[in-house]
């Protein structure tokens, strides 16, 4: 009940469960603890009448277009306390996959597959705490131990999950690529109808997904001869050694996707690059997104790291004549962005 005083109005006071299970009259205020917001009862229900901006952290924060935009490149929380819901929009981007090196031997490896990516719009997040976490990309194979590589880890925010990329191939799983979000290229000794070890989630361009939701990515590439495949993009499949030009050719990496939700038009998750075989033949270029460049003995046999905050494979060592061992490229880190319409 309100009272009155000698300079002001005292409101009665609800939370937002017990105001909206009021039975109210057209005009009756109430303050809103929950929300920390001023209402009034209309015929069309309850409407705001005032309330303080809520304030919102996390991140670093910058503001473009009239949106304010709060960027993870590591793990953090995207926190939104007092005042009413905000209307967001986010990009989750996981780790992007490693590509494997050379012990010792005439075979190109795997490019990484990128880490997958959910982009979702027009969504309401109460006042609350939204943990942020960013996936860190797989590593590279070294000149030892077979060069083995890892797949990336995924990256959260809230429910939605965007998986890290798998690895490149290497002998240890007969030159399978690994699974993930997308998958890594295939090498030397698998057989060469194979793409990848275990299915990629299917994508599509500017996938959207209902929460809880996961990334989408695409399959690596096959290997020819000594040449391997690239590793799948988060927007296309990792081309073949045989679409790169021959059976000793490194296969490209897949094509990333392009969003503006940072202010800038940004390509994210490019696969890595598959490594050439060992009859000097060119290296798979890393995919459009961040993906690391194969390897090959006139380029280079070592390869290049994806790109880091775009979940971009690693790019796979290249082959060699005279045996001598090579090293492959780390997957690029994921990424957490969240955008809102400036207050």
């Amino acid at each position: 009940m309100a009272k009155l005083k000698a300079t002001s109005v005292e409101i009665g006071t609800n939370t937002t469960t017990t105001r909206q299970q009021l039975s109210a009259v057209n005009g009756e205020l109430t303050y809103d603890t929950t929300q920390n917001i001023l209402y009034m009862y209309t015929p069309v229900g309850w409407v705001q009448v005032a309330g303080k901006d809520p304030v919102v952290s996390g991140g670093s924060v910058t503001t473009s277009g009239g949106q304010t935009i709060h960027t993870f490149t590591t793990s953090g929380t995207f926190s939104i306390q007092g005042g009413a819901g905000i209307t967001v929009s986010y990009l989750v981007v996981g780790g992007g996959g490693g590509g494997p090196g050379v012990a010792g031997g005439q075979a190109g490896k795997g490019g990484g597959g990128a880490g997958g990516i959910v982009y979702r719009t027009g969504l309401t997040l109460n006042p609350g705490s939204y943990s942020a976490t960013v996936g860190g990309g797989g590593s590279s194979g070294v000149a030892d131990n077979y060069g083995v590589a890892s797949a990336g880890t995924d990256s959260y925010f809230g429910p939605n999950i965007a998986e890290g990329g798998g690895y490149g191939s290497d002998p240890n799983n007969s030159g399978l690529g690994g699974a993930g979000a997308s998958s890594g290229g295939s090498a030397y000794p698998a057989p060469t109808v194979t793409t990848c070890n275990g299915t990629p989630n299917p994508g599509a361009s500017g996938q959207t997904t209902p929460a809880p939701s996961i990334g989408f990515g695409h399959p690596g590439g096959q290997r020819g001869h000594h040449g391997s495949g690239g590793g799948g993009g988060a927007g296309s499949v990792g081309q073949s050694a045989a679409q790169g030009g021959g059976p000793e050719f490194g296969g490209d990496g897949g094509n990333g996707l392009s969003y503006s939700i940072s202010g800038t038009a940004t390509l994210y998750g490019g696969g890595g690059g598959g490594g050439a075989g060992n009859y000097s033949q060119p290296r798979g270029d890393g995919g459009p997104g961040g993906g690391g460049q194969g390897g090959s003995q006139p380029q280079g046999r070592n390869a290049t790291d994806g790109q880091a905050n775009t979940g971009g494979g690693g790019g796979g060592a290249g082959g060699s004549h005279n045996m001598s061992p090579a090293t492959g490229g780390a997957g690029g880190s994921g990424i957490v962005i969240v955008s809102y319409p400036t207050p």
